[in-house]
């Protein structure tokens, strides 16, 4: 939140303050001038503030259009919006990815057109993993990106239903099969692979693997109760996988050996 500004003459200051904690690569500063569209989720109560820049057509508001819908379908996965708004930067000058800037991603322009509801669902579901539980270490990104690009799975099947989400976890493993580092070990000698597309699916494909051995019911109290426990805070892996023994009673550390530090790709389930 910005303070009044304090007018000097010549110039302005603006004092912005940030009441939840956050990890410095999340703060952003964007001048330009924008075009704001702001409204209070029908589904969530959310504020949700949008920002485009001016010379970026507004069309592109459109891609935020199911934010709303997005948001409350995490916060049923996930559990509660560790956040008091949400919202979308799109700048002007392009620069090819998304950033999960803390509640609110900025977003190159073309990959937003593109992409859609993948991108902004991936960035939201960053304010749960990876903003609100930053991992201790950038060797264990996989907590970030994975369980970002799992709710990519998530939203299909929530749209679209569970072939067409089984059909993109495939698409999934199809991709990993020729890449041989997995995401448990990019920093023993592999720290060229930090975000390589193993860190994103087979991370994704991982909690899809613990899903699977689980069942749906317990698989999502491990992620809600992952969420809340960790909130505003670092997080290992070992304490996710804890988490899972803790609440499954099962021991999974075969599962876990398999998808994040084998070479070797396992089967999908």
């Amino acid at each position: 939140a910005a303070a009044d500004p304090v007018d000097n003459g010549d110039t302005t200051t603006y004092t912005f303050t940030e009441d939840d904690l956050m990890a410095s690569y999340l703060a952003t500063v964007n001048i330009a001038q924008y075009k704001v569209r702001t409204e209070i989720g029908t589904k969530t109560g959310i504020p949700i503030s949008n920002y485009i820049e001016k010379g970026v057509p507004v069309s592109l508001f459109d891609a935020f259009a199911n934010q709303d819908e997005i948001l409350a379908m995490l916060i049923d996965r996930f559990g509660p919006y560790p956040y008091d708004e949400a919202g979308g930067i799109v700048p002007a000058a392009p620069f090819g990815f998304a950033l999960e800037t803390q509640t609110r991603p900025v977003y190159d322009k073309d990959m937003l057109a593109e992409v859609g509801d993948f991108v902004v669902v991936h960035e939201l579901a960053h304010q749960w993993f990876g903003n609100s539980l930053s991992p201790q270490t950038w060797d264990q990104i996989w907590l970030n990106e994975g369980f970002a690009t799992y709710a990519e799975v998530l939203w299909l099947e929530h749209t679209d239903g569970e072939a067409a989400a089984a059909g993109y976890i495939q698409t999934l493993y199809e991709s990993e099969k020729d890449f041989t580092t997995p995401p448990g070990v990019i920093n023993s000698g592999h720290s060229d692979d930090l975000f390589s597309s193993s860190v994103y699916y087979r991370g994704g494909l991982t909690l899809h693997a613990l899903r699977n051995t689980v069942g749906d019911k317990t698989f999502f109290e491990i992620i809600k109760t992952y969420a809340t426990q960790y909130a505003h805070s670092n997080v290992t892996t070992e304490d996710f996988i804890t988490l899972a023994e803790e609440i499954s009673g099962q021991s999974l550390d075969k599962l876990f050996d398999e998808w994040l530090y084998n070479d070797t790709l396992p089967e999908l389930p």
